[in-house]
């Protein structure tokens, strides 16, 4: 299998990107690939999406 890590940003529908957010992006996501980060250094983004490890304890990202 080969990995890639990537830096993406996705637009459209916030329910579709919510989607792949929770399952992952692309193949194999089944067993750990596809899974993706809220990077909001360079953007001011709000982080409201539950799941990752600021929600573990039940807090917020």
């Amino acid at each position: 299998q080969v990995a890639w890590h990537l830096i993406f940003r996705a637009k459209g529908d916030e329910g579709l990107i919510r989607a792949g957010y929770m399952a992952g992006f692309g193949e194999k996501n089944s067993i750990g690939f596809g899974m993706v980060k809220v990077d909001g250094r360079k953007e001011k983004v709000k982080r409201r999406w539950k799941g990752g490890e600021g929600n573990r304890e039940g807090k917020e990202a």
